[in-house]
């Protein structure tokens, strides 16, 4: 896998690991951080790319630093409290 769909779906899990763990549907987190349903929707399938602005929006409603949304996912704060896909 190419660095770039690495990072990508490094983004998605994150997302949608932590809007998960805070119990938040994904309506909800993007009426909260001020995004479209549907971009939320897009991210977490692979369908677009978050600008720096929407990974800052999101961030800051799941309590996380857009660092951590980059992050692997089992290197993830809430990485122990979930399973998480291993990325190869």
């Amino acid at each position: 896998m190419d660095s770039f769909k690495l990072q990508k779906s490094f983004i998605q899990e994150n997302i949608k690991l932590s809007r998960n763990l805070l119990g938040l549907a994904q309506e909800r987190l993007a009426l909260e951080s001020g995004v479209d349903r549907t971009l939320v929707s897009k991210i977490e399938r692979g369908l677009a790319n978050p600008t720096l602005l929407v990974m800052t929006k999101l961030a800051d409603r799941l309590n996380l630093s857009v660092c951590e949304l980059l992050c692997d996912p089992l290197n993830h704060p809430n990485a122990k409290t979930k399973s998480v896909k291993k990325f190869k």
